[in-house]
């Protein structure tokens, strides 16, 4: 059996994803786990933008 990481970045693909992990990391967690949740939050803005734009893989 493989296990492969999990990375949350890859499933917050709305501004209100990102505002609803945001709000829970800020209401639950310590200032470096609301740290971390806004590097990761940044990471799936450039994941989701990649997506639309599709500019960094032109077919």
């Amino acid at each position: 059996m493989r296990i492969t990481p999990f990375d949350i970045a890859e499933h917050l693909e709305t501004d209100e994803d990102i505002k609803l992990f945001l709000k829970d990391a800020a209401e639950t967690g310590t200032a470096n786990d609301f740290i971390h949740a806004l590097n990761t939050a940044a990471r799936a803005k450039g994941m989701t933008r990649d997506s639309q734009t599709d500019l960094r893989y032109p077919r």
